[in-house]
């Protein structure tokens, strides 16, 4: 666990980021955290947090080193998606709700699958961004 955590801290401090290198490291490491089959929601959990980390550094990449035109442009589509993505978020939380028992407890499997469908929205988006970032 530790070296996972090197490596990927290693590939954020690079001077030249290959984001598309980052993406396809954490999607290896979930996979292999969820092969792993113990503490599964953890893993998506993690893979979640980490999807919304690596945009946010995209995102201030952008701020720093792009073009002010460049900047506007993926700041207003920013603004966009974060529009468009609400329904999706509230759906996965409805889902939740509805599989939340009386006493407030929510079962693993589903915070897991609400975290991948959520890790998914956010990946979908980083790629977009990579492209966006490429141009």
């Amino acid at each position: 666990m530790i070296l996972n955590f090197l490596l990927l801290f290693s590939l954020f401090i690079t001077e030249t980021p290959d984001y598309e290198k980052q993406l396809a490291l954490l999607n290896e490491t979930h996979q292999n955290c969820l092969g792993e089959g113990k503490f599964m929601m953890n893993c998506s959990m993690d893979f979640y947090n980490q999807l919304e980390e690596l945009m946010n550094l995209i995102l201030l990449d952008f701020q720093e080193n792009a073009s002010k035109e460049k900047l506007n442009s993926i700041l207003e589509s920013q603004k966009v998606w974060e529009i468009r993505i609400l329904p999706e978020f509230t759906l996965i939380n409805q889902k939740l709700d509805s599989a939340t028992a009386p006493n407030g407890a929510v079962p693993l499997d589903e915070l897991m699958f609400a975290y991948n469908d959520r890790a998914r929205i956010i990946e979908d988006r980083i790629n977009q961004l990579i492209l966006f970032f490429l141009k």
